[in-house]
């Protein structure tokens, strides 16, 4: 049962002795303020009066102060149990007073002592100060209403009297001035006495109601036990399912979140339940209520649906297979599927994930492809190497008995027929080792206007006239470093293939401009070069390509002529490339072609084609060292030369040919050096060569350089090369300028 409340506050206050443990408590509370404004006013005192009172005097005064303070403070306060008994809070607040009436004793001292001696200006501040202490006596010590006046009443009445005795104007007037302050104090006093006697019995008042609030709150603890216990227990249950949903909404912001499509497929009607956003995202499915597709829908073939999720599969699961998929919109891709088996009591399932590996197989099947062009390359290479040392033997004997006196006619047909089907040969194998990029090129400083324009003129032959041929030459190009028969040949590949485009007519266009590729085309095509290059351009109006061809057009041997090679553009790639350079195609069905080819631009002047000799060059007495591999065209070649005269030693490899060096150095006029040779090839041999003599000239004879044989060493001073298979005419024409060169340069660093 609730407790009787409490009586209704009187407006009288209770006996003295109901309410002196709460009077007594709000005095000790008050101690330490008390006790610090007497130190401060004490230490005002001094500051003031050092100079004006005798300092013996005020000294003690000060330290009478200063003990009653400490009395007050060593006088023990009753704690715990003891806070409710009156006898022994009394024995705390008598002594407590005394100390407070010795305080008030002391200061008045100073006017009952020193008065006369004062200046007025310091009565005026001592009265100031007295009435402050007097205000703060009656406001600290209200709870006690006789504790205030024991203080101040010795203050203010002698220091009031003092001021009426000195008899003077201001002094009288000082003087009931204090004492009406002394009375006003005393009223006051009355008034805080009240008020604080009315707020205790607030306090035990709000005491009593708290009382009885706990109480009446036990009582509704008690009667809402058993409600606690059900709302725990409904709690607990809330909280089961709470976090049965919050881990069903993790895994779902999970599914949601996670890059691979996950989509969940039921074993009894095999159609989707579930897809996440990116499943609807990858295959276009919304699955819902009405309308969960069938699983074999998002096959490219419906049977691979069975094979890959197994109707019947109860087990972890698998995963990890490439297959092909298909939107809601029809477009395949290729997919990374996994599952994993989903079973209850009640149904069984499979949560399967799938990845969009399109762009991945596309990369790898760019790797394979340039893994493939590449192995092609060094194959086209390698072959390439021991089939021109085959022609050049057949080339070498068959030119020989070709130049042979007294041939009947049919023999001289049939040795014709010999040389020229070598010469087809021999550019096939060009075109192997332009794929391949191991040709050597003959690099002179072309202007691209003066290249295109002679293509131009070539092509007027080659076009037909319902084909307009437009020349755009660009302003202000540099020259590039290049071999002008290649880029020929490119271009003329490129413009042959433009014509072909175009077989109702159309405009051919050949185009110069100096550009910088930017980011999007060095985005599209991963070999261009940064900064300026020169852009050769050829565009047609014809048919344009599908993707499918678009993709292989570089490849050797791919074609979409019923007659071609397929050599055509994976030849202008390989050229292009070995120039530093790159292709870059753009291509709408039914609008047109755009190749365009950068270079990378050179300094200096465009040097002019080289003027054809005519004539037959001449022999001579010189000795020659031959170093070749083959012994087909070693033999060849020894016995044309030795047939003009020249005495010649020959090597099957560089080590060998270093030996022989080594022991006819100074006779050594020329050395003729295969490029690609077992133990060491021909530019290691160079070499060595020119670190015993530095003016020793030599040809190079290659019809493949394994990428060994630079621009650098084809410029370098005294070095020739020659392309196999070569006609001996060619071999007996560069043989002997190179010597007449040496001789000359030898001639004139004599004189």
């Amino acid at each position: 049962m609730p407790e009787a409340a409490p009586p209704p506050l009187s407006a009288e206050p209770s006996a003295p002795d109901a309410l002196l443990p709460e009077r007594v408590r709000l005095v000790y509370q008050q101690i330490h303020w008390a006790i610090f404004g007497n130190l401060v006013t004490v230490a005002a005192v001094l500051a003031v009066c050092w100079n004006t009172l005798p300092r013996p005097h005020l000294v003690g005064w000060a330290l009478a102060s200063l003990v009653v303070v400490a009395g007050r403070l060593v006088v023990p306060f009753p704690k715990g149990e003891r806070a409710e008994d009156l006898a022994a809070l009394r024995r705390w607040l008598y002594p407590y007073a005394a100390f407070t009436l010795a305080a008030g004793a002391i200061w008045s001292y100073v006017p009952v002592a020193f008065f006369p001696i004062l200046p007025e200006t310091h009565r005026v501040f001592y009265a100031f100060l007295a009435g402050g202490l007097a205000a703060a006596a009656a406001i600290a010590y209200a709870p006690i209403g006789w504790l205030g006046p024991v203080y101040y009443l010795p203050v203010l009445v002698p220091l009031g009297l003092r001021f009426l005795l000195g008899g003077q104007g201001f002094s009288l007037v000082m003087g009931w001035m204090v004492l009406f302050f002394t009375v006003y104090i005393l009223a006051i006093q009355r008034n805080l006495i009240r008020s604080s006697t009315r707020a205790i019995e607030l306090a035990r008042r709000n005491a009593a109601l708290v009382g009885v609030l706990r109480e009446a709150n036990r009582q509704a603890e008690h009667l809402n036990a058993e409600l606690r216990t059900q709302i725990a227990q409904t709690r607990a249950e809330a909280e089961a399912r709470a976090a049965v949903e919050a881990r069903e909404e993790r895994l779902r912001a999970m599914a949601e979140a996670t890059p691979t499509a996950l989509f969940l497929v039921d074993q009894q009607d095999r159609r989707v339940h579930f897809g996440n956003r990116r499943f609807q995202e990858l295959f276009g499915f919304v699955p819902a209520e009405d309308n969960r597709p069938p699983v074999e829908e998002l096959f490219g073939d419906p049977a691979d649906a069975a094979r890959c999720l197994p109707p019947g599969e109860t087990g972890s699961g698998g995963g990890d297979e490439q297959v092909l998929m298909r939107t809601a919109a029809g477009r395949e891709f290729w997919g990374l599927l996994s599952f994993q088996a989903l079973t209850d009591r009640a149904r069984s399932g499979l949560l399967c994930g799938v990845a969009d590996i399109t762009e991945r197989i596309h990369l790898e099947q760019q790797l394979r492809q340039s893994q493939k062009m590449e192995a092609m390359g060094q194959l086209a290479g390698g072959m390439a190497h021991d089939f021109n040392n085959n022609l050049q033997v057949i080339r070498g004997y068959a030119d020989v008995l070709h130049r042979a006196p007294h041939l009947d006619a049919d023999t001289r047909r049939d040795l014709e027929r010999i040389l020229r089907a070598v010469e087809g040969a021999s550019e096939l194998t060009t075109r192997l080792l332009a794929f391949s990029r191991d040709q050597v090129l003959q690099r002179v400083r072309l202007d691209p206007n003066e290249l295109i324009g002679e293509v131009g003129r070539l092509l007027h032959r080659l076009l037909g006239e319902d084909i307009e041929l437009r020349v755009e030459p660009g302003p202000h190009l540099p020259t590039v470093l290049a071999d002008r028969a290649m880029l020929q040949q490119v271009l003329l590949n490129l413009c042959v293939n433009a014509r072909e485009a175009m077989p109702a007519g159309g405009t051919l266009t050949l185009a110069t401009a100096l550009v910088t590729p930017d980011a999007a085309l060095r985005q599209r095509v991963p070999e261009a070069g940064e900064g300026p290059h020169v852009r050769i351009t050829v565009r047609d109006r014809g048919r344009g390509m599908r993707p499918e061809v678009l993709e292989r057009m570089f490849e050797p041997f791919f074609t979409t002529k019923p007659a071609g090679t397929g050599l055509g553009l994976s030849t202008a790639y390989g050229i292009v490339r070995q120039h530093r350079g790159f292709i870059d195609v753009h291509t709408i069905q039914g609008e047109g072609t755009t190749f365009e080819v950068y270079l990378p631009p050179a300094s200096g002047a465009a040097e002019s084609p080289p003027l054809r000799e005519e004539g037959t060059s001449r022999g001579g007495q010189e000795l020659i060292l031959l170093a070749e591999d083959d012994e087909d065209v070693r033999v060849l070649v020894q016995r044309l030369l030795e047939a003009r005269g020249y005495r010649v030693l020959t090597a099957e490899n560089g080590e060998r040919a270093m030996e022989v060096f080594a022991a006819h150095r100074e006779e050594i006029r020329l050395a003729l050096l295969d490029v690609v040779m077992p133990r060491q090839g021909g530019v290691e041999t160079f070499e060595r060569m020119r670190e015993l003599r530095s003016d020793l000239p030599v040809i190079f004879c290659t019809g493949y350089t394994g990428r060994v044989l630079d621009d650098a060493d084809l410029n370098r001073p005294a070095v020739g090369v020659l392309k196999k298979p070569y006609l001996p005419a060619q071999l007996f024409k560069t043989v002997r300028t190179m010597l007449d060169a040496a001789a000359g340069g030898a001639q004139d660093a004599s004189g």
